[in-house]
């Protein structure tokens, strides 16, 4: 009976507006292509959901395991033995440290040591990047000069694959030689930690105190 009454409508409709008797079969078509599409992602998303929660429980189980804590602690083991080496590695100033720097309670540099500083560009990337390191060497906890020094040479050491090192590395390839001394990156991140040091023994004058007790 209804659809009889439907057919009778559209073909009235058909005889009368052709194009609005279109538009509502085209209507009609898409709601009903659109719910077939629904019901069929329905079917495809409830699984993937279902197996997304499945993995995330797994993960949360692996993650509170207790070899997987154990990895973490090994891999702090790792980190701090590593730091431990680029620490001793920093500690051994270049073979011409004798030439930039002058031993002088504590060490400062010389006057090619000051101009390696600024030719290179290290002076304008320490000055604009003072607030970074500062607060890197505070995370440390440094409680002697000693270290103020060692960790300030070891901190711009492991930074320089960051890009505020770019100038200065791209100086030091095309000033290979400089003052008559042989200069690589190692001995502008020499300089670099001197001045690095005395503004940071500068922001914690009780460290530097230290010294005289």
């Amino acid at each position: 009976m209804i659809l009889d009454l439907t057919d009778t409508f559209i073909t009235k409709l058909w005889d009368k507006s052709p194009f609005i008797a279109i538009m509502l079969l085209a209507i009609v078509a898409t709601i009903i292509i659109v719910r077939k599409i629904d019901k069929f992602l329905y079917k495809q998303i409830d699984p993937l959901e279902q197996t997304i929660n499945n993995h995330s429980e797994i993960l949360k189980k692996f993650e509170e395991h207790s070899d997987c804590l154990a990895h973490k602690e090994s891999i702090k083991i790792i980190d701090n033995k590593l730091n431990a080496i680029i620490i001793i590695l920093a500690s051994k100033f270049p073979d011409t440290a004798p030439q930039l720097t002058i031993t002088h309670s504590p060490r400062q540099l010389t006057d090619i040591g000051r101009k390696l500083y600024k030719d290179s560009g290290a002076s304008k990337m320490l000055e604009e990047n003072i607030d970074y390191f500062i607060e890197s060497l505070n995370k440390l906890d440094i409680k002697t000069a000693f270290d103020v020094e060692t960790q300030s040479l070891s901190l711009l050491l492991t930074s320089s694959d960051m890009p505020i090192f770019v100038d200065i590395k791209n100086w030091v390839y095309n000033n290979s030689e400089f003052e008559g001394i042989n200069i690589t990156f190692s001995e502008v991140c020499f300089v670099s930690s001197i001045e690095l040091r005395n503004e940071y023994l500068k922001r914690n004058p009780e460290i530097e105190q230290n010294r005289f007790k």
